[in-house]
């Protein structure tokens, strides 16, 4: 009856150790997350202000052109339904970039959510506690079947 106990004894620690091992190695994975992750916040703010400057340029030379049309046909551009058309120009780049920047900063908040989620459960892999509560779960039932077959 010694050695089957002995046996369970064995293999609960090996599961243990294969747990711990595990755990570690998700540990290590979650982090090379978090770091990509990282890399994507920092893309998301870099892409967001390629993007607000490529419509900047876009609408200066499109209200430069709707200017230059206006001047070439003799209509002043301060007064009368020339500044109504450049004023709604204006308003639809304001409202781009507005656009721009509220997908550029929630695309950023999702990727900083996203490394700290992954940094906080390498954390948990490799905390004493996580590993003794997984691991103490094959422990406690190989002792129990080791108690019972006695």
């Amino acid at each position: 009856m010694a050695l089957p106990a002995v046996l369970i004894a064995a293999g609960a620690f090996l599961n243990a150790a294969a747990t711990y091992t595990g755990n570690k190695s998700q540990a290590e994975a979650e982090l090379q997350n978090a770091d990509f992750y990282d890399k994507q916040a920092i893309f998301a703010r870099q892409a967001m202000s390629r993007e607000a400057m490529l419509s900047r340029k876009k609408f200066a030379g499109a209200i430069g052109a709707q200017k230059g049309a206006f001047a070439k046909s003799g209509v002043s551009i301060t007064e009368g339904s020339s500044v109504g058309v450049i004023a709604n120009t204006m308003a639809e780049q304001m409202m781009e970039l507005d656009a721009i920047i509220q997908k550029g900063e929630l695309d950023f908040k999702l990727a900083s959510g996203r490394a700290k989620q992954a940094r906080d459960k390498s954390e948990l892999l490799k905390s004493p506690e996580y590993n003794i509560m997984t691991a103490g779960g094959s422990l406690l039932t190989a002792f129990g079947a080791a108690k019972s077959g006695s």
